[in-house]
């Protein structure tokens, strides 16, 4: 209630100040429209990976691609680094991956997909992907991942300009050896390893599982 009496105040003795003088003139404003400018908010992301040569190592040279082919040999290890990319300007936002892991049984379990993935800062999306594939959501800026601007539920904010932020899923895949001979690497041949990538806006959103319900992702 002092407040506008203030304000009140305060109007009356600009009126007073007007008056003063033996002439004045009238301060007259035209009638202006107030405008409201709304401007879509977005976040834009991309997913790729180093290309390999034929023994599955990185080429450093080679443009980024979106798909490899790995001819799988027992106790080898191959260079396949997914990697999100959050444009600079994007709003803050959650970010998820699902992961279909076609050759889990015969990958080696000391460099294991899920721990280099643990390792780098995401974690599991629980009761989201069920048999089609596991998901997760981008948790703790650590591993790779060490210099993301993330918040305790998960929520990443991005630039305003400049470079994109990248965020590694994983860096390689293991062959086990002693699990993996000839006939169950054959028995896989037509398997994959599959990264899908997701973004949604944060704001609207409690958590992670909340983002990924009210996007409607599968």
């Amino acid at each position: 209630m002092k407040k506008r009496t203030v304000a009140i105040l305060m109007a009356c003795t600009l009126i007073l100040g007007a008056t003063v003088g033996v002439t004045f003139a009238w301060l007259i404003s035209g009638p202006k429209a107030v405008v409201n400018t709304f401007v879509a908010g977005k976040v834009a992301i991309t997913l790729d990976e180093a290309e390999v040569n034929k023994s599955g190592t990185a080429i450093s040279s080679a443009q980024r691609v979106q798909e490899n082919e790995y001819t799988l040999i027992p106790g080898h290890s191959y260079d396949k680094d997914p990697t999100v990319h959050i444009e600079a300007g994007s709003e803050p936002c959650y970010v998820f991956v699902k992961v279909q892991n076609g050759i889990s049984t015969i990958e080696s379990s000391t460099n294991s997909i899920e721990r280099q993935m643990t390792d780098n800062g995401w974690e599991v999306l629980s009761g989201a992907g069920g048999t089609n594939g596991t998901v997760y959501y981008f948790k703790t800026n650590t591993g790779k991942n060490a210099g993301v601007a993330v918040d305790a539920n998960g929520k990443i904010t991005v630039r305003a300009t400049g470079n994109p932020v990248d965020l590694v899923v994983f860096e390689s895949f293991t062959i086990d050896g002693t699990k993996a001979h000839n006939n169950e690497i054959s028995a896989l041949s037509a398997n994959s390893i599959t990264v899908t990538a997701y973004a949604i806006q944060a704001l609207g959103s409690t958590s992670a599982a909340d983002a990924w319900t009210k996007g409607g992702f599968n």
